[in-house]
């Protein structure tokens, strides 16, 4: 079985108090972070190919 990376996305005043906001396994946007992360340079970003599905899920009752 293939390991896969995501991404996710919490909000609240603590740690202990945050929600899930969105999560994403889009390779391209797992990618991105982790270079962005370790400051690489963007110019090295690989084409993207269209996208299949939407990269971000948002999670539902969330409070905005």
């Amino acid at each position: 079985m293939q390991t896969k990376n995501f991404v996710a996305l919490y909000r609240g005043e603590t740690v202990a108090d945050a929600r899930l906001i969105a999560v994403s396994s889009d390779s391209a946007i797992v990618g991105r972070f982790i270079r962005e992360l370790a400051g690489e340079d963007e110019k090295l970003e690989e084409p993207e190919e269209p996208r299949k599905a939407v990269p971000l899920s948002v999670v539902k009752d969330d409070e905005v």
